[in-house]
């Protein structure tokens, strides 16, 4: 189908009204502001409170150690956040997601922020859906939408009314399209959950809340003990002046200098290693609330944290046999179907598609979710071989395998769904009668 798509004048009148696709990004931080939010602790206002007093009584040594305490715990702590709103800001600067779109009849490769409803893009395997819309034309286009319903199966997209709709952020699994952009930058589906994602207000960390009680519990007893030990000096007849410059003293060494800067050493030393593990923390303080976390909420097929499926375990009778036929009971119609493809390809670095165009499929039956299985029957080399693909239990219950090593094979696949992993069973048959499912191994 030929598609024209928008003139360069439609396009610019739209941008005009529509501006740009794009998500609200919060602006680089300020230096002073990542320089000022060094000092925002209880324990550093009581700190710089006793430098003033201290200045006042001409205690030099205790102005400058403070001083010096306050100076170092505020540098590290910039340091570290600032090397991070750097990096930050270069990833920014390089990620600049492409997409390639129609216009007056031709395809050209622009950046995705440039899209403005009404544009024509096309789709293919492992792109991402650029804006809302609809498709025009689908061809096999399969869409995982974990991203917004946490599903990690993928859907079925067609011109069809009801069926053709796509979402900005949406990862295309298969097949290949062209979709009308309907919606743009925060008037997405994706867009709208930014937006109120925005509107929650930042909550003090545990230490943070942990050091604001501390300092004020430190303030309350440091006060009465001094007022305790002036009114005793009064009492006993020394000289006020005298009295108020040792209880101030006194006030000064009880004031534990070294915390600010222990604290930001060991959260220092925390991100250090998560970026080791390339993570990327940009606040000194969340790495103290990642170590409170005590309970993590995800799915159990970590879709929620990555969005895809992948092939981590294999267990082979006869891996040349298994790997046949998951190359030929294999339609590349769901996530798990493809996943199985990616490793054929990455991880056993066969070509899949050359050994699949090479059979011819006789017979097949689909899989659904009542007998939890699909079949195959192939002709390989003059022969034909009938492949059977599902639920493990289900698979074993056609084979003739005895009874003890089937109840290993059982207590295997119990273990692999114990550790949250997605287990299948796949057995082969060659000739006889396939509505006898018997004798497959």
């Amino acid at each position: 189908m030929k598609h024209r798509g928008l003139s360069e004048n439609e396009v610019l009148e739209l941008r005009k009204k529509f501006g740009e696709n794009a998500l609200a990004i919060k602006e680089k931080t300020p230096l002073f502001s990542i320089l000022f939010s060094q000092f925002k602790s209880p324990l550093i206002y009581i700190l710089v409170v006793i430098s003033f007093i201290s200045l006042f009584l001409k205690e030099y040594f205790d102005l400058f150690l403070i001083l010096a305490v306050v100076v170092l715990n505020t540098l590290m702590g910039f340091s570290q956040e600032y090397h991070v709103e750097k990096t930050l800001a270069a990833l920014r600067k390089i990620l600049k997601p492409k997409t390639i779109v129609i216009r007056q009849g031709e395809r050209r490769e622009i950046e995705v922020k440039e899209l403005v409803p009404g544009d024509l893009v096309v789709l293919g395997s492992g792109d991402k859906v650029p804006a809302d819309g609809n498709v025009i034309e689908g061809i096999n286009l399969l869409v995982n939408e974990a991203i917004l319903t946490g599903e990690e199966e993928a859907v079925g997209k067609t011109e069809k009314e009801g069926e053709n709709a796509v979402f900005m952020g949406t990862t295309i699994i298969a097949g290949r399209g062209v979709m009308e952009i309907s919606k743009i930058g925060k008037e997405t589906e994706i867009g709208k959950i930014e937006q109120s994602l925005a509107g929650i207000k930042e909550k003090k960390t545990p230490i943070q809340l942990k050091l604001n009680e501390f300092s004020k519990t430190l303030a309350k007893v440091i006060l009465v003990v001094c007022l305790f030990i002036f009114m005793a000096g009064l009492f006993h007849r020394i000289e006020i002046w005298e009295m108020f410059r040792f209880a101030i003293i006194l006030a000064v060494a009880a004031i534990p200098e070294g915390l600010p800067i222990a604290i930001t050493v060991i959260l220092a030393l925390g991100m250090r290693r998560i970026l080791k593990r390339q993570g990327l923390v940009k606040r000194l303080i969340s790495i103290e609330t990642l170590g409170s976390t005590s309970v993590i909420c995800t799915d159990k097929t970590g879709t929620l944290t990555e969005g895809n499926m992948q092939v981590v375990r294999t267990d082979f009778r006869d891996k040349k046999q298994a790997l046949l036929g998951l190359i030929l009971a294999n339609d590349q119609r769901t996530n798990l179907e493809v996943a199985i493809w990616d490793y054929l390809k990455e991880k056993e670095k066969i070509n899949p598609q050359e050994t699949f165009d090479s059979t011819e499929r006789v017979y097949e039956e689909p899989f659904d979710s009542e007998k939890k299985y699909m079949m195959t029957m192939n002709k390989i080399e003059g022969k034909e071989t009938a492949f059977i693909l599902g639920a493990p239990e289900i698979v074993l219950s056609f084979t003739g395998v005895p009874s003890e090593e089937r109840n290993n094979i059982l207590a295997k696949i119990e273990e692999w769904a114990d550790d949250g992993l997605k287990v299948l069973g796949l057995a082969r048959k060659e000739r006889g009668d396939l509505k006898e499912k018997k004798e497959f191994s």
